[in-house]
């Protein structure tokens, strides 16, 4: 009765498996040693119950000695239950799996449950090839041909931009956070987003600069993915969450790359990322963070695509002295600094960066008033078409192998 028992439990936890996966991107086989050994006590535990109960209606006195027993039962039940809880290395993080996986695993399943013993019908092997066959056709047609995309996330108040290029190199600029609340903004949207779109490997991580609502959302990606290599600009003044990085950085392993004005880094074949500011001749110590943000241009083919991070006025005027005329700034996508505040997006910076598309990382409602309608109208005055988080949602930017803009969706919640 008891191997019944356990047989039908792991039965059961076998059969949800993918859609604790679906909801949760997390596969646990604590199930296998909770089930092995919680299930002969369960069934001592509800026996001695019902021992017990027939007990009080004859014995009530005698009684209270089963009674005694089923409670120290409940009571090891209860303990194992949480220790089980808490055994980590037995729960495997794993990307959202599509449709046809699901459905693909049912069918193994099916097959190992009803069909094995009739599996030298030529019929049903044929059927089983086909599947693997249409799985393994799907899986290469979607990697084939990729274009290079850019995704705007929608972060709420913050910044965070997917880059994933042709070769599949995968680039997270920021990942938005919040200094308000407990909200893990890493954890419940950054993570789960990256998750539902097959991504568990990340290869760089670029970090503008350290304040929250630009790297607090990081730390959940660092943690729970593989991330390859850190971006980070040369800083000028010591941060808390610029401390909890480096620490982050080195218990991980992971490459930590520290770039300025001038540096270069080559990503992978026509990809690579030209670091604007900061410049360490020109420290500006007035909003230090935000004024020393990273600034860096993006390079595909006849596309680019320029990240501000939060620089405001007395940067941008820097930055506009130094590469005023040289073609350095003119970019086709800007992700508008600081995510739209009057303190920013000067005419001059605009006219040199003259783009087609403005990116704005903003959240409803905000205290802060972003963006700034003088901002908004000077990208109007350039017909720069204007794609804003608070209103569109997530924004996804195909760029086609000529590095030419294909296609623009916004994906509203």
């Amino acid at each position: 009765m008891v191997i019944s028992i356990i047989i039908t439990g792991m039965s059961a936890n076998i059969f949800i498996i993918p859609i604790l996966a679906y909801t949760y991107n997390e596969i646990s086989f604590v199930f296998i040693i909770s089930t092995i050994i919680i299930t002969p006590i369960l069934c001592i535990t509800f026996f001695s119950g019902y021992i017990n109960l027939l007990i009080s209606f004859i014995f009530p006195k005698i009684s209270i000695i089963t009674m005694w027993i089923s409670k120290i039962m409940f009571g090891i039940f209860n303990y194992i239950a949480n220790i089980s809880s808490k055994i980590n290395f037995l729960r495997i993080q794993i990307i959202t799996p599509n449709f046809i996986v699901i459905a693909f695993y049912y069918l193994i399943v099916l097959y190992f449950t009803f069909l094995y013993k009739k599996s030298h019908k030529p019929k049903i092997k044929k059927c089983f090839i086909i599947v693997i066959v249409i799985s393994l056709v799907f899986t290469i047609v979607k990697n084939y041909n990729r274009n290079f995309e850019i995704h705007f996330i929608d972060v709420g108040q913050g910044d965070s931009t997917l880059i994933i290029t042709k070769q599949n190199t995968k680039i997270l600029i920021d990942g938005g956070g919040s200094e308000i609340g407990d909200y893990d903004v890493g954890e419940k949207v950054l993570v789960p987003y990256l998750l539902d779109r097959g991504i568990k490997n990340i290869d760089y991580i670029i970090i503008s600069h350290f304040d929250e609502d630009h790297c607090g959302g990081l730390v959940a990606v660092i943690e729970k993915l593989k991330v390859k290599n850190v971006i980070i600009a040369k800083q000028f003044k010591s941060s808390s969450n610029y401390e909890k990085f480096i620490e982050l950085t080195q218990n991980k392993k992971i490459k930590l790359i520290d770039v300025e004005a001038g540096s270069r880094i080559n990503i992978d074949t026509d990809v690579y990322i030209d670091v604007i500011w900061p410049n360490s001749n020109k420290i500006i110590n007035e909003n230090i963070l935000n004024n020393n943000s990273l600034v860096c241009k993006i390079k595909y083919k006849n596309f680019s695509m320029l990240c501000t991070g939060d620089v405001e006025e007395l940067a941008e005027v820097q930055i506009l002295e130094q590469y005023k005329g040289k073609q350095i700034l003119k970019s086709d996508i800007l992700k508008v600094a600081h995510h739209g505040s009057k303190s920013s997006s000067i005419d001059g910076v605009l006219a040199e960066i003259k783009p087609q598309i403005a990116l704005i990382g903003v959240g409803k409602n905000n205290k802060f008033g972003h963006p700034n309608n003088g901002v908004l109208e000077r990208l109007q005055t350039l017909k720069c078409k204007i794609y804003r988080t608070d209103e569109c949602g997530e924004i996804s930017i195909i760029v086609n192998n000529q590095g030419k803009i294909k296609n623009i969706k916004t994906h509203i919640k």
